[in-house]
């Protein structure tokens, strides 16, 4: 049976759902009702916002983790954007990195090592070399994940607090964008590019493995 890793999820917004959202977006284009855009607009602006933002800013980092099974490889979770680090926790607690190679290499170690240390990806596959029957022990992989949608009303927007502001920015620039009003569409687009950059060098420079944005070490 293949393992497939779970997200530990260190983000707690609680404070804005999906309806607040909207509402909070209205009053800003003071449109209270549907006039140059309708609620369903507004939705799929919140869905392509999300991936826009995960793509430029590397929102959300977190980690996945799972115990490996014996098997040549484990199974990603589907909403992992890009991985940044993998590794290895023994059983006795010792942390060791599983790097990155191409096939030539992995197999080249597999036969002089007693835990995996290096993978491929392919896809959702996450290929294990060195030893890749391991059965005990814990399989950690640092990366991004993808925001996820907020299907229901009541659903939260799915980023840290302090950066829901992106999404309001990603939602004006395309609600004057349909007003075809160039001046206002520019000026957004001009602010949310310019906090996208400040919020990618934000994680690039704090939100490591071992600091606080990626939660307490696995």
């Amino acid at each position: 049976m293949t393992v497939t890793l779970s997200w530990t999820s260190v983000f707690t917004n609680e404070t804005e759902t999906r309806a607040n959202f909207i509402t909070n977006l209205r009053t800003r284009i003071d449109e209270d009702a549907a006039d140059v855009v309708t609620d369903n607009q507004i939705l799929e602006f919140i869905r392509s916002g999300l991936r826009d933002i995960n793509f430029r800013t590397g929102l959300l980092p977190e980690f996945c983790t799972g115990t490996p099974d014996g098997t040549e490889y484990v199974l990603l979770p589907s909403d992992l954007h890009n991985i940044e680090e993998v590794l290895y926790k023994s059983s006795s607690g010792a942390y060791n990195s599983v790097n990155i190679s191409n096939d030539v290499d992995a197999y080249e170690d597999e036969i002089d090592n007693s835990r995996p240390t290096r993978y491929i990806r392919s896809g959702q596959r996450l290929y294990l070399r060195g030893y890749s029957q391991v059965t005990t022990g814990t399989i950690i992989v640092y990366g991004s994940r993808l925001p996820t949608y907020p299907a229901a009303s009541g659903n939260y927007i799915d980023l840290p607090a302090p950066y829901i502001e992106l999404l309001y920015l990603w939602c004006l620039k395309w609600y004057y964008t349909r007003r075809r009003n160039i001046d206002e569409m520019n000026l957004y687009n001009t602010l949310y590019i310019t906090m996208c950059n400040e919020v990618k060098e934000i994680i690039e420079r704090e939100y490591k493995r071992g600091h606080t944005f990626y939660g307490t070490q696995p």
